[in-house]
């Protein structure tokens, strides 16, 4: 949530016309024993598009204490508390992350966890095609 703070401050400063695109969104973290939405709280007032699997929404939609759930306006502007920005930023690709240039394209593109979902995204895609494939089959009579 810092980095996409950060991004979507910089975008929105620079009037540039983009839209940050969040996904993987997941309920939690746990904080004085009450489960939350941060990255639906932590959003809140932000001009994205949301790519949600359904499962995620529907852990919103059925969230035990939905009540609790804490849609501040403007909540994306927040700032992110010291102690966890400080306690982040002892992490090297974090703290590469968060600067504004802290990585090049060329880096950027072979980071391990860019890596990985590219590649998690592109078998992900591959199943829909088949599944799909396999519907318009069944529908047309072919096995």
């Amino acid at each position: 949530m810092a980095v996409f703070k950060k991004a979507y401050q910089l975008i929105t400063e620079g009037d540039y016309q983009s839209k940050l695109l969040p996904c993987a969104l997941r309920v939690g973290p746990e904080v004085d024993g009450k489960l939350r939405v941060w990255h639906l709280e932590e959003m809140t007032g932000a001009d994205v598009i949301t790519t949600c699997p359904p499962v995620f929404w529907e852990a919103v939609l059925f969230f035990p204490n939905a009540e609790s759930i804490e849609y501040a306006q403007n909540k994306i502007d927040a700032e992110i508390p010291k102690r966890v920005l400080d306690k982040l930023m002892r992490i090297p690709y974090f703290e590469k992350a968060y600067e504004e240039d802290g990585y090049t394209r060329d880096e950027y593109n072979s980071h391990p966890g860019l890596v990985r979902t590219a590649e998690e995204f592109s078998r992900a895609t591959g199943e829909m095609v088949a599944f799909a494939e396999s519907c318009l089959a069944a529908s047309a009579g072919r096995p």
